[in-house]
């Protein structure tokens, strides 16, 4: 009787416990929430890539052959002239080649003027005119062979100069009068600082979104409070084959307080959508999807409930809320926090 009634008492105590936590289970939970308004805002959709200022025209400049520097012409900061000669380089064996070329030369001229000096008037003692005429030929023949020769030497000369290939402003000197110098070697950088613009790469997925003329914002690291304005200027016709990237330009609006200067580094935002106006917009991270479909949070007899909208523009920031959300407040939970419907929340301060 005694062991009949401990079982008793244990299955009362059980069907309590049971009854106890299926009410629990039957009352709504609360959950942590913080209440969000919404506002009215510009909605953009942009892409952000960091770059540098470029000049349209720079190159860094080289010798076609090794040697020794005999001259720089210009000095950093100097405006050059395109044409303009700006170092010269000494190479023994292209000049030992040189002055052979040009004695071989100058000594055929002298044959055939020593030659017409010596029988023009005494044609016999060749054996007459015609004798003379093929002698005159024949050292012509010699004469334009040795010239030919001496302007293709001429020619190599040229390896040992460097000429401006546009104007421009020399940037950089890399090397003094008397250094030696490498063939393909840099030895100064000359650059357009008249047309200088923003370069930067974005990734494949980013890339489709652009167009030429599209709007931008671009902040230069020695200026950080200004905000320079420009315009997608130049696109690619392909990706960089190491980096699979594509590198675009920017040209920027001149600002007369702000001097843009070659080498600058910096970050744009290209606007490549944006509302015309302000709108309804809501945080980004107040939106939610699920299969069926955009929805935001929202109390209904003190519980939550998800509350369908159609949404427009979904920018960097905010997305454009179409449906009217007058005198509705919305909630977004805490933290690790899940709403579940009918739910009740607790609103944090």
């Amino acid at each position: 009787m005694k062991k009949n009634k401990k079982y008793i008492i244990i299955l009362v105590v059980l069907l309590a416990i049971g009854s106890f936590i299926a009410y629990k289970r039957s009352q709504p939970q609360t959950s942590k929430a913080n209440r969000i308004d919404v506002t009215r805002e510009i909605v953009r959709k942009t892409v952000s890539a960091s770059g540098t200022i470029v000049s349209e025209n720079e190159a860094d400049l080289s010798f076609a052959a090794s040697g020794e520097i005999s001259e720089i012409y210009v000095k950093t900061g100097d405006d050059v002239k395109r044409g303009e000669l700006l170092a010269s380089l000494y190479n023994y064996d292209t000049s030992q080649t040189v002055k052979a070329a040009k004695d071989t030369r100058d000594v055929a001229k002298r044959d055939l003027e020593l030659f017409i000096q010596t029988y023009e008037d005494n044609k016999d003692d060749l054996g007459g005119s015609k004798e003379y005429e093929i002698g005159v030929k024949r050292l012509e023949e010699l004469l334009s062979k040795a010239e030919a020769s001496y302007q293709a030497t001429i020619g190599t000369l040229s390896k040992t100069y460097i000429y401006a290939p546009f104007s421009a402003t020399v940037v950089d000197i890399f090397k003094e009068k008397g250094e030696i110098a490498s063939a393909g070697e840099s030895i100064l950088k000359t650059a357009d600082l008249n047309n200088l613009f923003f370069e930067t790469d974005v990734d494949q997925e980013d890339f489709g979104a652009l167009k030429i003329n599209q709007q931008v914002e671009i902040e230069l690291d020695p200026y950080e409070t200004n905000v320079f304005n420009g315009t997608v200027s130049k696109l690619p016709k392909y990706a960089d084959s190491d980096t699979e990237q594509f590198t675009i330009r920017i040209s920027i609006t001149k600002d007369n307080e702000h001097s843009v200067l070659l080498g600058m580094r910096g970050d744009a935002k290209i606007i490549v959508s944006t509302t015309s106006n302000e709108v309804s917009a809501l945080v980004f991270d107040s939106i939610f999807k699920d299969e069926g479909g955009t929805y935001v949070w929202v109390l209904e007899s003190d519980k939550l409930k998800k509350l369908p909208i159609e949404v427009g523009l979904e920018g960097d920031l905010y997305t454009e809320v179409k449906t009217d959300l007058s005198g509705k407040e919305i909630y977004v939970p805490v933290g690790n926090e899940e709403f579940k419907e009918g739910n009740k929340v607790q609103v944090e301060e």
